[in-house]
């Protein structure tokens, strides 16, 4: 008896262990232990124990996340004082499934499934990455050294805007807490303290920015080895073409400039046919050099006979009043407030300074109206603050200075015509007539750009100067005062430097204005309330240096499309494109 049960109990608990292993071998095909967890969440609360009968429906779970709610996607929280219990939330993810990414730290509600899409890692926020000298890639705004400060400088812009150099450039420091950029390819740039691009170049091109993009000069060497020059104003571009064989084109607006050419038949001159509406005319010029200034020293085709120069500076025997006509012209009306010819005109002398000054004031409006053909306002009188800014004491500084070129006219017409008078030799280093002592006072007779300390204006044509010294200031300058100016213009009493060839251009059209007035005055002998006098005779002094160019106009056109295209190829260049 005592074997039999011994035996029965022995069969039970064979039968029990198997039971028990079954149990086991079904928990291990459903589960796997976990690894031990980074940061456990807090734990839902389950049975430790599951009731034997719930165990043979658990193979189909897998199929349903829904009554898995996955909380895995909380790495991040904080553990709970029983971090220890393993529930199917510690759990890794069944086969199949996406495992969450350890970085995100999307809050999951329990019961919510999150789609694939929640679970991709965001992106690595943008951080600022301090540069080096070379250029950061492009793309990435960089932060350029400005003394004490820093100023963002962006990629892609365009010259007056925050400039970006192109991969490879080195930064420096330049004068004045700008910023430089070099490449091995020969480029360089300067910035301003500002970011804005102010100065370009690289071998065989030089160019300088205004802060708003706009190209101010520009100097470029092409591959015929010609050089050509471009500089922009408020009222139109200029430049100037110098070809191998010493021709220049200097084109002064549109359908407006000369075509300069030696002269083979005289070395050392050279003759230039201007262009202006339409219309030609030769000049001959002298080409002299002082220090380190070439200039050119205007050559009259002809003098008058020296009777009638001596009636010219003497007074007339009363003042009178002349019609010039110009009344109903638009550049007198566009001017009338800053000039208004005399009433009353007492000698030539005076006379002769309104035709020169109104010969100016009608190319300043031309060129104007030629720039930007829309200007509205040159149907208005300019706005000017006080009346008449042509003070009577500034046209009798002109007047003084038209006698005393007179003077000089009328010496050099009684000096037999066997050789040129009055002309320096190129080694003779003389200094030109622009800075001789007794001429000091200036009709701005083209545009031109005014150093002020730095910083530019401009003068147009008919505003006046004075030359401040004699003295060389750069080697190539000189100091001037504005004595009268027009709207817009540089205001009177600015201070600046001049080159001295610019200064000796304003002499020669000075010379040639004079003598185009003296040959009007002639034509209106007795006219008008003009009195008569002796005969002008003008007799020329060498007839082979005159002669205009018949191919100056189109050589002029021609040559005006290679400078936009420079220009345009220097901008490209500048930008870095």
């Amino acid at each position: 008896m005592k074997s039999e049960i011994t035996r029965g109990s022995l069969v039970l608990i064979v039968m029990i262990s198997l039971i028990f292993a079954q149990i086991g071998r079904a928990d291990d095909k459903k589960y796997t232990p976990p690894p031990p967890p980074r940061a456990a969440p807090r734990p839902q609360p389950r049975p430790t124990t599951p009731a034997a009968p719930s165990r043979p429906t658990t193979p189909s779970r897998p199929t349903t996340p829904a009554a898995r709610p996955t909380t895995t996607s909380r790495p991040t929280t904080t553990p709970t004082s029983r971090p220890t219990t393993p529930t199917r939330a510690t759990m890794p993810a069944r086969p199949g499934k996406m495992q969450p990414t350890p970085a995100s730290t999307t809050q999951q509600a329990p019961g919510v499934r999150v789609p694939r899409t929640s679970l991709t890692p965001p992106p690595p926020a943008a951080t600022q990455t301090t540069h080096s000298s070379t250029t950061p890639p492009a793309h990435a705004s960089i932060m350029v050294p400005s003394g004490s400060t820093t100023q963002p400088v962006h990629p892609g812009a365009m010259p007056g805007h925050s400039f970006s150099p192109p991969p490879g450039a080195k930064a420096g420091t330049g004068p004045g807490g700008s910023n430089t950029f070099s490449h091995a390819d020969g480029r360089k740039w300067e910035v301003n303290r500002d970011g804005h691009l102010t100065h370009f170049s690289r071998p065989g091109t030089d160019a300088r920015f205004a802060d708003n993009g706009r190209l101010l000069h520009a100097h470029v060497v092409r591959a015929d080895h010609s050089e050509i020059t471009v500089r922009n104003g408020p009222h139109g571009q200029r430049y100037e073409l110098v070809r191998p064989d010493h021709t220049r084109v200097v084109g002064l607006g549109p359908h407006r400039g000369y075509v300069e050419r030696p002269l083979a038949s005289r070395p050392g001159y050279v003759s230039r046919t201007y262009v202006v509406g339409g219309h030609s005319y030769a000049r001959v010029y002298r080409t002299s050099r002082y220090r380190s200034v070439v200039y050119y020293n205007y050559v009259p085709a002809f003098y008058f006979q020296p009777l009638y120069y001596g009636w010219v500076v003497q007074p007339w025997p009363a003042p009178i009043a002349f019609d010039w006509g110009w009344g109903a012209d638009p550049w007198y009306g566009f001017y009338g407030p800053y000039f208004a010819f005399a009433p009353f005109y007492p000698n030539a002398s005076l006379w002769l300074t309104d035709y020169l000054l109104a010969a100016n004031l009608r190319a300043a409006y031309e060129n104007q109206a030629a720039a930007d053909p829309s200007d509205q306002s040159l149907a208005s009188p300019a706005a000017q603050n006080t009346p008449a800014t042509l003070t009577p004491a500034v046209r009798q500084a002109i007047a003084d200075e038209v006698r005393q070129q007179v003077e000089a006219e009328r010496t050099a017409a009684a000096q037999p015509f066997a050789s040129l008078p009055d002309l320096p030799r190129p080694a003779d280093d003389r200094p030109p007539p622009a800075l001789d002592p007794k001429f000091r006072t200036f009709v701005v007779s083209q545009d031109l750009e005014l150093d002020v300390g730095g910083q530019t204006c401009m003068l147009t044509p008919g505003d006046i100067v004075v030359r401040a010294s004699n003295n060389l200031v750069e080697q190539t300058k000189v100091p001037v005062t504005v004595l009268s100016s027009k709207p817009g213009d540089c205001p009177a009493s600015s201070s600046g430097l001049l080159e001295v060839a610019d200064l000796q251009e304003m002499y020669n059209d000075f010379r040639e204005k004079v003598r185009d007035g003296l040959k009007t005055l002639a034509d209106n002998q007795g006219k008008g309330g003009v009195p008569a006098g002796p005969a002008a005779n003008p007799r020329e002094v060498m007839p082979e240096l005159s002669g205009p160019d018949l191919f100056a106009e189109s050589e002029l056109a021609k040559q005006q499309q290679a400078a936009l295209q420079a220009a345009t190829e220097v901008q490209q260049d500048a930008a870095g494109t």
